[in-house]
């Protein structure tokens, strides 16, 4: 996977950060999307964490020197188990952070998140989404907004397309129709033309 030299310091920056306070995180959106074989230039980095209240303050201390952030929006955030942004001040690149909202879908993508290298050169190796889970995601996005996204949709048929050898089927049905996505699965198994396994 090739990405460039501004994402990776961004994300660097801010793995190092989450490292040092032993805060488990993945990648997810375009980045994870990307690793997975479907290659989208980005200017924004996906992350899902699962930060305590308690490490509020140390996070927001060891990423304020390089990040615009405000400790009382991510205060917020963790609290309330939604989202927060920091933006890198070198590279100008955007970090979401989605905080675990501690779903049985969220628990599982944690523990099946993998190490990978984002880049040779740089030797970069993070947590990243599985495909399936890139795939769940993306489905409940396109839902939530209101099924009109055509890149959201592109994106996830394009990853399915592509790895439809190696998807783990029995796993998405089950936390799609945990997740009231099941009706956006099967269509999106019938346009890449994918036959449910009667295996799984």
């Amino acid at each position: 996977m090739s990405v460039s030299n501004d994402l990776i310091v961004t994300i660097r920056s801010v793995t190092a950060a989450l490292d040092s306070l032993h805060i488990p995180y993945f990648i997810g959106g375009s980045v994870a999307s990307s690793f997975h074989g479907v290659p989208r230039s980005t200017i924004d980095v996906d992350l899902v964490v699962d930060i305590k209240e308690q490490q509020v303050t140390p996070f927001f201390s060891l990423v304020s020197a390089e990040f615009y952030a405000v400790e009382g929006t991510i205060r917020q955030a963790v609290s309330g188990r939604s989202c927060f942004n920091l933006i890198h001040l070198e590279t100008g690149f955007k970090v979401d952070v989605f905080v675990n909202q501690n779903r049985e879908f969220d628990r599982s993508a944690f523990a099946r998140a993998k190490t990978g290298e984002l880049d040779e050169e740089q030797q970069v190796c993070v947590p990243i989404a599985s495909l399936e889970d890139i795939i769940l995601a993306k489905l409940l996005w396109y839902r939530e907004g209101n099924e009109v996204s055509e890149r959201q949709w592109n994106d996830v048929s394009m990853l399915a397309r592509n790895n439809c050898e190696r998807l783990e089927q029995h796993y998405l049905n089950e936390i799609a129709s945990q997740l009231k996505v099941a009706d956006l699965l099967r269509r999106l198994f019938e346009e890449v033309k994918i036959d449910e396994d009667p295996n799984q």
